[in-house]
């Protein structure tokens, strides 16, 4: 977070400046550090304030006390602190006059953090009492050697250090165990998660801190799905004003209760009361609550002080020596003073390049564990309730398999008591009472078995125990009457057929499942009690005639739609061409057929469909080809020969046959074709005699036709004869003197 402007003009007003600015902001060296005597009079170390006007970054300006200067020094000296003066002053000493900027500080604070990592590992504070350094810090620092054989020791994770110590977890918050979501963003709530841990436990080990960052990262997810939620969701990074009010921490719930935060900065460049130094900032808080959260840049910590100790933690990666490093782990320092704190945390700070003129936050913590009493944080909405806590606490029990049998075994115990049973079933009937609770219920126990029979050990168990209970007569007996009694409500049994027919499609989409089903139902049919139980069910159902219309309209409708596709009609023909070989399928579907056209609707109907398919100029053309096939057999040209004589016998026939040969003869074509039907015909030796020899059949019927008609004239002439002769002698009588036929035609 920016500094605020009022605190750069503040600075600038007590120096005349009325355009206060960061860059090239001159300090003396009286700001910096006050002047400390020399260590010893005898030894010719030049004086230490030239050495530490290098390695300290500009401080507080403060009242230095004499006594407490050469104690310092003393202690100084007593920790060899002369190589490491003289070493500093051959590099640094001609410098040590130079005015330092904002600039300049930050180059001399890294080359500081170099030397303390390379040398003695001196931790720089700022704000410490009387402006001192505790030079013992020197000695605090793990050197080298122990350093590496820390980084490789695996036995254990704990290591006591002078005046502090050590606990390393197995990985720090970046580790890909963690969700892409959520991994290196959860510090603030690894780090309440440590402050909680911390309000029962005061001994860690690197599995309990590994406890904290799982709590920490579960906890943090949580936070960003309710953010999310609620429509408040900013920024990966959580602020403090993003933390939850309430939260459960292992088998407990806790309340959090946030004081008023401060703000500051770790390093002070000048004399002023209205900004705070670190180590001001942790002392003021402290004041408010033990417990610390303390953010600068985009890292946050925790701090808490218990029983006179100081405990630090962060779930970033360290390295051996407590510093920030690539591929480190979270730690948790325990210090027993609070500068020996600050001085780590600046030399962190440094280590992580964080700019110390960056501001920090501090907010003051007060967790309060709520043990049975489940009250409103929130006037709007109930954060916790007993159900919830009760629920969520079972459920962590039941996942413990000792624990679910003993609780099993409890319940049968208990269920021996008629007492007890009558009691359970009067509280779940009054339950059930509610048809929310009910449906509730019954989702419940819907779901939970749908997950259980995905393990096969379990639906083979569950098969068992069914197979089992059927064996006895009076179980049977029993579930039958359930099922009848549920099955005479309508809605239930329409539901029920719904559910089993989508359920049944569903699992024939599955080539496996279908196959699987065929092969069932033909090793069932293989016995003979199996096919006759399985003839008499569907006997008895379609003894009722709207279930027979019905099963036919489905089965028509069903057909149809799957006629639709054009694999399923290969497979239909294929499957009936096959089943035809057969001579007593044959038999059987003719008789079938024979039976269908007693009935003059069917007939009827099957004739009107064949006209309508025929109007299809490929249906006529493939019924033709069809014919043209099945003529090739002998047997078929015989019996359509047969079956066409049969059908002339009937005159209305023969007269619309004729009628349809005169009709079609009208066509050019259709003539050219029969011409050229018949011309071909009769390359065929056997056509032509056969031919040949309904012609003289047909000559002969005509001769004989004739020879009636040649009878008929002749007898008529003889009659015209006698008529003849009969009207001669008529008129004879008349006139005598007629004698032939000429003289009657002249008379």
């Amino acid at each position: 977070m920016p500094r605020k402007k009022f605190w750069k003009r503040g600075s600038a007003q007590k120096k005349g400046d009325s355009h206060p600015s960061n860059k090239g902001l001159t300090i003396d060296i009286d700001q910096v550090i006050p002047p400390v005597k020399k260590v010893l009079d005898d030894q010719v170390t030049p004086p230490v304030k030239k050495v530490l006007d290098q390695v300290i970054p500009p401080a507080k300006k403060k009242v230095s006390n004499q006594n407490n200067a050469q104690n310092y020094a003393q202690n100084y000296a007593q920790n060899n602190a002369q190589n490491y003066a003289q070493n500093y002053a051959q590099n640094y000493a001609q410098n040590s006059a130079q005015k330092i900027d904002e600039n300049s500080f930050q180059f001399i604070a890294q080359n500081a953090t170099q030397n303390i990592d390379q040398n003695t590992g001196l931790s720089i504070a700022n704000g410490i009492t009387h402006q001192t350094i505790d030079i013992e810090s020197v000695s605090r620092t793990i050197p080298a050697n122990e350093c590496q054989s820390l980084h490789s020791s695996n036995e254990s994770q704990e290591v006591q250090l002078p005046n502090s110590i050590h606990v390393f977890a197995s990985h720090n918050q970046g580790d890909t165990r963690y969700s892409a979501l959520s991994r290196g963003s959860q510090c603030t709530c690894m780090s309440l998660s440590m402050i909680l841990s911390l309000q029962d436990d005061t001994q860690f080990s690197s599995e309990s801190l590994d406890i904290v960052l799982k709590h920490g990262d579960n906890l943090y997810r949580k936070v960003i799905i309710d953010l999310q939620n609620t429509g408040k969701f900013r920024n990966k990074l959580l602020s403090f004003d993003d933390l939850p009010l309430a939260m459960e921490y292992k088998d407990n719930y806790y309340s959090l209760v946030k004081h008023s935060t401060v703000y500051g900065l770790p390093v002070i460049q000048s004399d002023t009361d209205e900004i705070l130094s670190l180590h001001e900032g942790i002392i003021i808080a402290l004041t408010k609550s033990h417990n610390l959260l303390i953010m600068i840049g985009a890292i946050c910590s925790a701090i808490t002080l218990k029983d006179g100790k100081y405990y630090f933690f962060d779930s970033h990666s360290h390295g051996p020596n407590g510093l920030s490093s690539p591929d480190g782990r979270a730690i948790l320092r325990i210090y027993s003073t609070i500068d020996d704190l600050v001085m780590f945390l600046y030399s962190f700070y440094l280590s992580c390049n964080i700019d110390l003129q960056s501001q920090f936050e501090i907010l003051p913590l007060s967790p309060e564990r709520i043990m049975h009493n489940f009250p409103d944080f929130e006037p709007e909405r109930k954060i916790i309730n007993r159900q919830r806590y009760m629920k969520e606490y079972m459920q962590k029990k039941r996942k413990n398999a000792d624990f679910r049998q003993e609780e099993l075994l409890k319940k049968q115990k208990c269920r021996e008591n008629e007492e007890y049973r009558q009691k359970e079933l009067f509280v779940k009937h009054k339950a059930r009472s509610d048809k929310e609770y009910r449906d509730k219920e019954r989702q419940k126990k819907v779901l939970g078995k749908k997950k259980s029979r995905h393990d096969e050990t379990y639906r083979q168990k569950e098969l068992f125990v069914k197979q089992t209970a059927r064996e006895n007569e009076q179980n049977r007996l029993k579930e039958s009457q359930a099922k009848k009694k549920t099955r005479s409500n309508k809605e239930y049994r329409d539901k029920e057929k719904q559910k089993e027919v989508l359920a049944k499609k569903k699992s024939r989409q599955d080539e496996t499942y279908r196959q699987k089903e065929l092969f069932v139902k033909q090793t069932a049919r293989e016995n003979e009690q199996n096919r006759l139980k399985e003839s008499q069910a569907k006997k008895k159902t379609r003894s009722n005639k709207e279930y027979r219309d019905k099963e036919k309209q489905k089965e028509v409708l069903g057909k149809k739609k799957s006629r639709q596709d054009e694999t399923y009609r290969q497979k239909e023909l294929f499957v009936k061409q096959m089943a035809r070989d057969d001579e007593q399928y044959r038999l059987k579907e003719l008789t079938g057929k024979r039976k269908a056209r007693d009935d003059e609707q069917y007939r009827l109907k099957e004739l009107l469909g064949k006209r309508k398919a025929r109007d299809d100029e490929q249906y006529r053309l493939k019924e033709l080809l069809g014919k043209r096939k099945a003529r090739d057999d002998e047997q078929y040209r015989l019996k359509e020969l047969l079956q066409k004589r049969k059908a002339r016998d009937d005159e209305q026939y023969r007269l619309k046959e004729l009628l349809q040969k005169r009709k079609a003869r009208d066509d050019e074509q259709y003539r050219l074709k029969e011409l050229l039907g018949k011309r071909k015909a009769r390359d065929d030796e056997h056509y032509r005699s056969k031919e040949s020899e309904a012609k003289k059949k047909k000559e002969v019927i005509k001769n004989i036709a004739t020879k009636k008609d040649i009878k008929k004239c002749l007898g008529r002439r003889n009659l015209d004869k006698m008529r003849h002769t009969d009207n001669l002698k008529e008129r004879k009588k008349v006139k005598p003197g007629l004698t032939s036929t000429l003289d009657l035609k002249k008379s």
